[in-house]
């Protein structure tokens, strides 16, 4: 929240080696927020939506189709933060533990790895239809040896 409005910012990174780039910023009244997000996304009904307020994160949703994630996390600031604090949250493997959540988004032992490594308990669930691949063992930047495979998902 920023004052009366509801700001979203993402930041990509393509690749290990690639950089951070910002991915857009969406600005919504509240009202907006109810009619657009809660009713039009979500299926709400107006008197639903009308009654909704604001308050603590309590589900997100990464990824939609197909698409390679080597990590994802919800922070909240009290700023925007620059591209080296991006960078460092995109390729670091200590957990978070300031963050909402913090997932490693890699595959283990044959299976992903969903869990919430902020200490806050916040697991991924995968829903109804929804799938997870291996993808490729990647080599980070300064390193020589291939991290743990990632993941792909499709239809979440």
């Amino acid at each position: 929240m920023s004052g009366s409005a509801i700001v979203l910012k993402q930041w990509l990174k393509f690749g290990t080696a690639g950089p951070v780039i910002p991915a857009g910023t969406t600005e919504y009244t509240l009202a907006d927020w109810r009619t657009t997000v809660l009713e039009g996304f979500n299926g709400w009904s107006t008197v639903e939506a009308n009654a909704w307020n604001p308050g603590p994160i309590t589900e997100i949703q990464i990824g939609t189709g197909e698409g390679y994630f080597t990590k994802s996390g919800v922070l909240e600031m009290g700023s925007d933060p620059t591209l080296g604090e991006l960078e460092a949250l995109a390729v670091g493997t200590a957990p978070n533990t300031s963050a909402w959540a913090d997932w490693p988004m890699d595959w283990v032992a044959g299976a992903p790895r969903t869990i919430d490594q902020s200490g806050n308990g916040e697991d991924l669930s995968i829903p109804a239809g929804g799938v997870l691949f291996a993808g490729p063992d990647l080599i980070f930047a300064g390193t020589t040896t291939p991290s743990t495979n990632m993941f792909m998902g499709a239809n979440f």
